[in-house]
């Protein structure tokens, strides 16, 4: 092999090498919450938007290291799960998309009702102001959206969706003047037509981790996170996550890595062509 071959090579590896270390990727972008949820609450994104427990913390093995546990019971004789509080970045106004990523985990029987895994809302009501993403009695997932004075907007997945007993993975967009899409374990379910972008959907309640806005939500009695709920690598951003970045996410978690380490596609492309160019070389 001529030395120019050489050199190309070994330029080739070092511009994987190179791009691995500065280049972001993008699925970063737009970031503005970021839960880990290895033994602590603390924002990730580098936003400052720490979480609270309320009530006792808990934590057990997740799909990503550890996952914080929340649990309630019908009477709210326990009452443990995370606060975001009312931080700016979580305010989406009238116009601001935004999105969300985790993984939970819940067995068949240890829950009641439709409890929610986030929300900002008052889930009494689907019609109250605010969002909301849950389960039900039947273990699917659903999401409730409502602009204040506009249309309620909701989604109802089918029945044993989140009920495995398995980590399963969530994502879901709202672009506000266009699509709410779902996508469950990397793949979209549904897309429904938002139809707002108008009014807001701030309720002045926290957002809340495990509990609805108002930190209380049993539905007369009715409705727990009985034995617990785990959730882990909770991410939220100001904007619409893309199909692809979903798909990225899962498949990431799926080996263990944190939608925070998710690699840039084009560094390892790069990274690859270096390596190939070292091995063709070698075979010379």
């Amino acid at each position: 092999m001529k030395n120019s071959t050489r050199i190309l090579a070994v330029a080739a590896l070092a511009t994987g090498l190179f791009t691995g270390v500065s280049a972001q990727w993008s699925g970063l972008q737009g970031l503005v919450g970021c839960y880990d949820f290895d033994q602590n609450v603390l924002d990730g994104s580098g936003r400052g938007n720490n979480g609270t427990w309320r009530g006792t913390e808990a934590y057990d093995m997740g799909q990503i290291g550890m996952a914080a546990k929340v649990s309630y019971d019908k009477g709210l004789t326990y009452n443990n799960y995370i606060s975001l509080g009312k931080a700016a970045d979580f305010n989406f106004g009238a116009t601001t998309d935004f999105s969300f990523s985790f993984w939970t985990k819940f067995g068949a029987g240890s829950w009641d009702g439709d409890p929610a895994f986030i929300s900002n809302k008052n889930w009494s009501s689907g019609s109250n102001t605010g969002y909301v993403l849950a389960t039900d009695g039947d273990g699917r997932f659903q999401w409730n959206y409502r602009e204040a004075g506009r249309t309620r907007r909701d989604y109802d997945g089918p029945a044993g969706t989140m009920s495995t007993g398995n980590f399963a993975h969530v994502v879901v967009t709202f672009d506000r003047d266009g699509q709410i899409v779902t996508f469950i374990n990397g793949t979209q379910v549904n897309s429904t037509a938002a139809q707002g972008g108008i009014a807001t959907m701030d309720a002045g309640l926290e957002t809340n981790i495990g509990q609805d806005g108002t930190g209380a939500y049993t539905d007369g009695g009715n409705v727990g996170w009985r034995d617990g709920m785990l959730i882990d690598d909770l991410g939220i951003w100001n904007r619409v996550v893309t199909a692809q970045e979903a798909a990225e996410i899962y498949a990431a978690g799926l080996n263990g890595v944190a939608l925070k380490s998710v690699p840039e596609p084009a560094t390892m492309l790069a990274l690859g062509a270096g390596l190939a160019a070292l091995a063709a070389r070698r075979r010379k």
